[in-house]
């Protein structure tokens, strides 16, 4: 047995399409939770300037780890071009990395944090896209057990070390437990055993393994899906740019009950990803149900107990009147997402790419056109994530009327074509794959 083809198996069938999706959801949502609870007691055990500074932190913290994360999509589709990346990106992430420390005297004064947390940034820096190709060839190989464990490590290590150190501490030691725990789920994810499919950490890419490759579906599919983070986050930077402070607090209020529900289904497309390869369309619809049925409940939520908004954001009452709406957008967007990762893994990341482009464009048109309040600018970000998740249907709809089986076309066969090629006599039983190598010499594993 070729031990790149290893592959951790599910149960065959619809059956062990949905465990697997359940297994890595629940840990993502077992994550959330905990994150949650990290933030909550923090509240408590430090004052209300740490409590913001450590806040504040947090959010430095998750935008680093955006822009990474879409290398997590394209190493799940290409696993192989992970270590190579690694190795090419050593040098550069250690001089980011250190260019974000010398920073330090004017970054703190700008962001009014202590120096020390944008120290420990600098640290983030360094291991965030080591730790997103990780992930990504644990997707890649179906290693969905590993990858559970990577996400529910974090909140434990940040619960476990960072409560005790911000409070000998205070925020700075807080801070100091989050990261600890980012490199806690990196290890977790790093440590290889005998037959691990993903090779050496920092391997040499193989003689078959073409540099072109590195330009086709690896990054259009990792641009695809940092459009997809931009598209997400961008009404914020606009909200702020054109509301006043109380339509722009409101509005921070419904992005944050809509981030939340979007992050419950953030693992979806990865896990389909592996199996839209082997051309699965029971895959397709397993996604499609868990991320749409999470965006419903979470509508739904919001739609029957309106008093949620008001009791978690006091404050901004306002945010009720929105809530419905946004959560309505953040559906689509997860939609959309399931969609694109098929779309790419199925031969047309470039077309992808294109598509939601062109809906970031939209919807800045739109924010600059509507958004004059808080309510206009979630009505831009619905329509345009209606827009989106309507084009990557209709496209997906002309893919799948010009074949019977999805599979990677001329425009991936650089990139999937070097992955473990995923086949199966019956495309939705995880259990048998058979790998392709580019001289055509096939070896199978069942």
């Amino acid at each position: 047995m070729n031990p790149r083809a290893s592959v951790s198996r599910s149960l065959s069938g619809l059956r062990g399409l949905v465990g697997e999706q359940l297994l890595v959801t629940g840990a993502q949502l077992l994550s959330g939770v905990g994150n949650l609870a990290f933030v909550f007691i923090a509240a408590r055990v430090l004052a209300p300037r740490g409590f913001a500074h450590l806040v504040s932190f947090l959010a430095l913290y998750l935008v680093v780890h955006m822009p990474t994360g879409s290398l997590s999509a394209a190493s799940t589709l290409v696993p192989r071009r992970a270590p190579g990346l690694r190795r090419r990106l050593l040098i550069p992430v250690a001089l980011l990395s250190v260019a974000v420390a010398a920073s330090t005297p004017v970054t703190s004064s700008l962001l009014q944090l202590p120096p020390a947390m944008l120290i420990l940034t600098a640290i983030t820096v360094a291991a965030a896209p080591f730790l997103a190709l990780e992930r990504g060839p644990l997707h890649g190989f179906s290693m969905n057990g590993r990858v559970s464990l990577t996400l529910v490590v974090e909140p434990a290590v940040r619960l476990a070390v960072g409560i005790p150190l911000a409070a000998a501490l205070g925020a700075v030691g807080g801070a100091a437990g989050v990261v600890v725990a980012g490199y806690a789920a990196l290890g977790v994810a790093a440590v290889r055993r005998p037959g691990d499919p993903r090779g050496k950490w920092l391997a040499r890419s193989d003689r078959d393994t073409s540099r072109h490759s590195m330009g086709g579906a690896f990054w259009w599919t990792a641009a695809a899906f940092l459009l997809l983070a931009v598209f997400q986050k961008q009404d914020v930077l606009f909200a702020n740019r054109l509301l006043g402070a109380l339509d722009a607090a409101t509005f921070a209020a419904v992005v944050t009950l809509g981030g939340a529900a979007v992050l419950a289904s953030v693992r979806v497309p990865l896990v389909l990803i592996p199996r839209a390869v082997q051309g699965s369309r029971k895959a397709l619809g397993v996604a499609l149900a868990l991320a749409g049925g999470l965006g419903l409940g979470a509508v739904a939520m919001v739609a029957i107990l309106p008093d949620i908004v008001t009791t978690i954001f006091p404050q901004y009452e306002q945010a009720a009147d929105f809530a419905v709406a946004y959560m309505t957008a953040m559906a689509l967007l997860a939609v959309s997402r399931v969609l694109a990762a098929y779309f790419s893994a199925t031969g047309h990341p470039r077309a992808v790419t294109g598509l939601v482009g062109s809906a970031v464009a939209l919807h800045v048109v739109l924010l600059v056109a509507m958004g004059n309040n808080a309510g206009g600018v979630v009505r831009a970000t619905l329509i345009a994530n209606l827009v989106l998740v309507i084009l990557v249907t209709a496209r997906a709809a002309i893919g799948w009327r010009d074949r019977s089986t999805p599979t990677p076309t001329d425009e991936t066969r650089l990139g999937t074509a070097e992955m473990a090629v995923v086949t199966s006599q019956d495309p939705d039983e995880p259990g048998h794959r058979q790998h392709q190598r580019p001289d055509g010499d096939p070896h199978q594993d069942t």
